[in-house]
């Protein structure tokens, strides 16, 4: 929307593999981009432009839906509204949002919720937290209670994990969003965590990268690499195994639990009760 066209767009997200960028930094070879979600804000023009493809990168349609609350649609097949309709409150079009994505078979992940533009209602059923947008400095300015109780006017509920996350990390931005996602854990709410680059035509692309694990589900059990495709990297997202490091050559971590028996559980498993674990 009025900046990259679309094909500049998937050129900068595979910089990293670039003969130029490589001939200076011959040390991050092999570290480029593997997928990219193309979210453009409230529209799905995108979907349709015929340089939506790419060679090496999987390339995920998708949509960054929202007026007040921002999210990402990862997996949009066509527009959803993102404005309240036929006097429906706000609450009620975020519900609805997610179960039409859901319908398409897309993730729902809220949008950097400790911002200027925080995700205040008290809605259920999206699938992931945003948890780290941008170079965290950059989103160091964070959103006050006044601005966010001001979003709430119209009698909508407040979200119950958004409170702590204002009150608790002193007004900055990223911070609030980490806060807001680790409080869903210590509720019992086990959602996955991403990140998001938010280029805006200003921002190398994978500032932060989401790392994926390969989904455990069989239909995936033989595919590599772009054999995944957009599908793959959802699920892998849907079952939770994520984590976000500030680049493609970032750290990197390997989590999984160990049962007595020797039994392994990646990252993003649901343990059976009971234990112990290593």
């Amino acid at each position: 929307q009025g900046g990259d066209d679309l094909a500049t767009a998937l050129a900068i997200a595979d910089a990293f593999r670039d003969p130029v960028f490589l001939a200076a930094n011959p040390h991050l070879a092999g570290n480029g981009l593997d997928f990219i979600a193309i979210t453009d804000h409230r529209t799905d023009a995108p979907l349709s432009d015929p340089a939506f493809h790419h060679d090496h990168l999987i390339v995920i349609p998708g949509e960054e839906y929202g007026g007040s609350g921002h999210a990402n649609i990862l997996g949009l097949q066509a527009h959803i509204p993102h404005d309240p309709v036929d006097g429906e409150s706000l609450s009620q079009r975020h519900t609805d949002a997610i179960a039409e994505a859901h319908a398409q078979g897309a993730i729902f992940s809220t949008n950097h919720p400790g911002s200027d533009n925080p995700w205040v209602c008290d809605v259920e059923g999206y699938d992931s937290v945003e948890a780290w947008n941008g170079p965290w400095s950059a989103m160091a300015v964070g959103v006050t209670l006044e601005e966010m109780e001001a979003r709430l006017g119209g009698g909508e509920t407040e979200n119950p994990y958004i409170r702590d996350a204002i009150v608790g990390v002193d007004g900055l931005g990223n911070d609030q969003s980490l806060r807001f996602w680790q409080n869903h854990l210590t509720a019992g709410v086990h959602i996955p965590l991403i990140g998001g680059g938010d280029r805006h035509m200003l921002l190398p692309a994978g500032i932060p990268t989401t790392y994926v694990r390969r989904p455990s589900s069989p239909a995936f059990a033989d595919l590599e690499g772009p054999a995944l495709g957009y599908a793959g990297i959802i699920e892998g997202v849907r079952e939770g195994g994520t984590f976000v490091s500030r680049s493609t050559f970032g750290a990197q971590i390997d989590l999984h639990a160990e049962a007595a028996d020797g039994t392994r559980f990646p990252l993003g498993a649901e343990l059976p009760d009971h234990g112990p674990w290593t």
